[in-house]
């Protein structure tokens, strides 16, 4: 499958043990509004060796990928060509963790997505999480996909529920966050109804 790690607009590669991408992973951990919502780890500077540690727990998890936007530019080495060359351009990190050896047989996973703040609320949350989904179901054999989101975020339950995911129930008064407790909300979704979920799609497409 030439295309397995492209979705429409997007390029999922692997978290390459280099400068650029430890370089781009702190870049999300300096963005509070981003940290604020993806973490329940307590809410403080962070320095580079942190996000180096958590670069080698992305590589280690079931998978975990950096999600970049493809750049197109004319290829100006040729000289009377009309090539063009793709840079891809990181704008953030997705995963799949939870699958470790010992757990594997009950095929299922959790995800996990950080977008760059200029790349939010562009449709791009959704097309990595649906492009996860078809990887776990697909690709991977899973059985149950979990997501998770925070009570202060209600935009992201609404979101994760439009894409398929089940309200499951929540974890009240889990985190502290600004003063208040709030709930961790939990959702998932089966490979059954990921199945339907993409027959509709097909049949829209018809």
């Amino acid at each position: 499958m030439a295309d397995a790690f492209r979705s429409q607009r997007l390029v999922y590669r692997a978290i390459e043990e280099n400068d650029e991408d430890i370089e781009f992973l702190h870049s999300l951990n300096l963005e509070s509004e981003g940290r604020i919502k993806n973490s329940t780890v307590l809410f403080k500077p962070v320095n580079k060796k942190y996000t180096i540690d958590q670069a080698n727990c992305l590589r280690g998890m079931f998978l975990g990928v950096i999600i970049c936007l493809p750049i197109l530019s004319e290829n100006r080495e040729q000289k009377g060509s009309d090539a063009a060359s793709e840079t891809l351009k990181p704008i953030g990190r997705a995963s799949l963790w939870g699958v470790e050896e010992q757990d594997r047989h009950h095929r299922k996973a959790n995800i996990g997505i950080h977008l760059a703040s200029d790349y939010q609320r562009k449709g791009y949350g959704s097309e990595t999480i649906n492009w996860m989904l078809n990887w776990a179901f697909q690709m991977a054999g899973l059985h149950r996909v979990r997501i998770t989101c925070f009570s202060y975020n209600p935009g992201a339950r609404t979101l994760y529920e439009r894409l398929g995911f089940v309200y499951e129930g929540s974890e009240r008064e889990s985190i502290w966050y600004d003063g208040e407790w709030h709930d961790i909300l939990l959702l998932s979704m089966l490979e059954s109804e990921w199945r339907v979920r993409s027959e509709k799609e097909k049949e829209r497409e018809k």
